[in-house]
């Protein structure tokens, strides 16, 4: 089966820049092309001028240092705004490279407390702070490519909570 959904990283900096017209002429190309669901990564604010062309869309989440122990939780704020809109698909994830720096700096059971939390079927049914439902993309393996290479920023395969904490290694 051939793939049918095209993620856009960074759309938030490029609708921005560019008036609805070229917004809509270019998800529309896009759709042309043989696309048939569109995904925009908006971890830099949400106010998509095209809404009523992309599937889904992609908020970020952010650490909360007043929590004990800290955690990480969605942005709120941009799941709301894509809520009243009319969005339905709507997903969370800790964005890169500063907000996986953030949580990389977590001692690794809270790691795991904020993975546990951001997926929770409670979370994600809407039972929130800001009751709007999403789905959590889990941050399994991520990393960068550019010029100079390919390095890798995060990989869950290689990290282990600790024996003695709440997950038992």
């Amino acid at each position: 089966r051939p793939l049918t959904t095209v993620g856009l990283d960074n759309w938030s900096n490029f609708w921005r820049a560019h008036d609805k017209d070229t917004v809509v002429a270019t998800l529309r190309r896009i759709k042309a092309m043989g696309w048939t669901h569109i995904a925009t990564n908006d971890v830099g604010g949400f106010d998509d001028p095209a809404v009523q062309i992309i599937d889904a869309a992609e908020a970020g989440s952010s650490l909360n240092k007043q929590a004990v122990p800290p955690r990480f939780e969605p942005v709120w704020n941009q799941l709301r705004q894509m809520a009243r809109v009319g969005l339905k698909k709507r997903y969370v994830y800790i964005d890169f490279p500063g907000e996986m720096d953030a949580f990389k700096a977590l001692p690794v059971d809270d790691q795991a407390a904020s993975l546990e939390r951001l997926g929770s079927d409670l979370w994600q049914r809407g039972e929130n702070p800001a009751n709007i439902s999403y789905a959590f993309v889990w941050p399994l393996i991520q990393g960068h490519c550019g010029w100079a290479g390919c390095s890798t920023i995060w990989d869950s395969t290689r990290i282990f909570t600790t024996a003695a904490g709440p997950f038992k290694g």
